[in-house]
């Protein structure tokens, strides 16, 4: 079974070295601009699962929504050295409820 995850946040906080670090075990400290999409298998409760997790720079509101029509999973990074990142976030849970017609709690 796949699930298609995708990787939120503004720019400059780090989502690609997550990912990386993520699939590698390795911290790579810089990243250029490149959308990328990576497939990462993992076993959850016994049995494998195919993970699609998409890389993407866009910080464009329009390019969002595609992304969260997509995705079956969500991860929403900020720094937590720019305050902004985080107040981004609050907007980007408000995208994908939008797009999802879900209810989205966090920190819950």
């Amino acid at each position: 079974m796949d699930a298609n995850v995708v990787v939120l946040g503004t720019d400059n906080v780090g989502k690609s070295a997550l990912i990386v670090r993520f699939l590698t075990r390795r911290f790579i400290g810089e990243y250029g601009d490149i959308e990328s999409l990576y497939t990462h298998n993992v076993v959850v409760d016994g049995r494998e699962q195919t993970l699609n997790i998409w890389d993407d720079p866009a910080s464009e509101s329009l390019m969002y929504e595609k992304r969260v029509q997509w995705a079956d999973g969500f991860v929403l990074v900020y720094s937590i050295c720019d305050r902004a990142s985080f107040n981004a976030v609050s907007r980007l849970i408000q995208i994908i409820k939008t797009n999802k017609d879900i209810l989205v709690n966090p920190l819950q």
